[in-house]
């Protein structure tokens, strides 16, 4: 028998030549610790609704499996579960799951979606870590814990969406932050803390920080400790918006009517550059209108040079 069980626990499978399917008996309720690690010609296993329990990497190394569905009632995917599944392309994950464990699905090279329910509230270290395939995430407002690495050498993932609460009765926005393969300094829990806790002033590299500002700004415009903080660093704020090119946050402070005779043209010849090299004249049309509506030129020349 390829398999060897005990108390419900499934201990170990022998790996059986030729065979890429297999269905785990009923009645199994715990995949045992490194069960089926290295089975290599394994593609498709399924598990029956008894499995609540995957053990310490189960299906470590198991090279050419491809997909998995875990049954309602599991609750932890456990380290190195799914660790060197570099073919496995798909993974369900029910409701029940509240831990991702450390290195649960590091070099899983093809893994290229990943839902993760609302009901996981930790993720640990390097679990999704050199997943090359895997383009979007989104992390719930009930993520209360990453560990470091969760999506490094992650290279194509350019998305890892947010739930931000921003009022008392729950309401969320949905916030795209900057993914770890852009710095060095700033693990991604940090991100999420500084939008989730409102806390802004905390210590971040300038780029990063004044990214989310920026996006965070078109999401909740009248978020009142955001705002206050980016009008006190307006300057550095709305010129490095201009350079990157921020046009809707730029709207927004535009509103604040902070800009003067002594800020303006230096922010008109920021933006002058940013149309040489975007040739979109958008930020340079709306700065020059500002100041021709609210601060005027000093000649008619002043205007035709700008």
């Amino acid at each position: 028998m390829a398999f060897q069980i005990q108390n419900g626990v499934l201990k170990q499978y022998s790996e059986e030549k030729g065979v890429t399917e297999i269905s785990i008996p009923e009645g199994i309720t715990e995949i045992g610790e490194w069960a089926f690690c290295g089975c290599h010609s394994l593609k498709i296993i399924h598990l029956p609704d008894s499995v609540n329990f995957i053990g310490e990497a189960a299906f470590n190394d198991c090279e050419f499996l491809e997909s998995i569905h875990l049954p309602d009632g599991v609750t932890e995917i456990s380290n190195y579960a799914f660790r060197q599944c570099i073919h496995l392309k798909h993974v369900t994950i029910p409701d029940s799951v509240t831990r991702i464990g450390n290195h649960a699905f590091h070099n899983c090279e093809q893994l290229n979606t990943i839902h993760l329910p609302d009901s996981v509230t930790k993720i640990g270290e390097s679990a999704f870590e050199n997943c090359q395939n895997l383009t979007s995430v989104h992390l719930s407002s009930n993520v209360k814990t990453i560990k470091n690495y969760v999506f490094s050498d992650c290279d194509n993932l350019t998305t890892i969406l947010v739930d931000i609460p921003i009022s008392k009765n729950g309401e969320t926005v949905n916030i795209s932050l900057v993914p770890e393969k852009h710095f060095s300094d700033v693990p991604l829990i940090d991100q999420i803390h500084m939008l989730r806790k409102k806390k802004f002033s905390v210590k971040m590299k300038t780029e990063t920080k004044y990214s989310l500002l920026c996006r965070f700004l078109v999401l909740c415009p009248e978020l009142p400790k955001l705002v206050a903080y980016m009008k006190k660093h307006f300057e550095e704020i709305f010129a490095f918006a201009i350079e990157h090119n921020f046009t809707e946050a730029i709207f927004i402070m535009l509103n604040w009517n902070l800009l003067n005779q002594g800020n303006i043209d230096g922010f008109i010849r920021l933006a002058i550059e940013n149309t040489q090299k975007t040739g979109n004249p958008e930020i340079q049309l709306a700065l020059t209108e500002y100041k021709y509506k609210h601060i005027e030129f000093t000649s008619i020349e002043d205007k035709f040079k700008l």
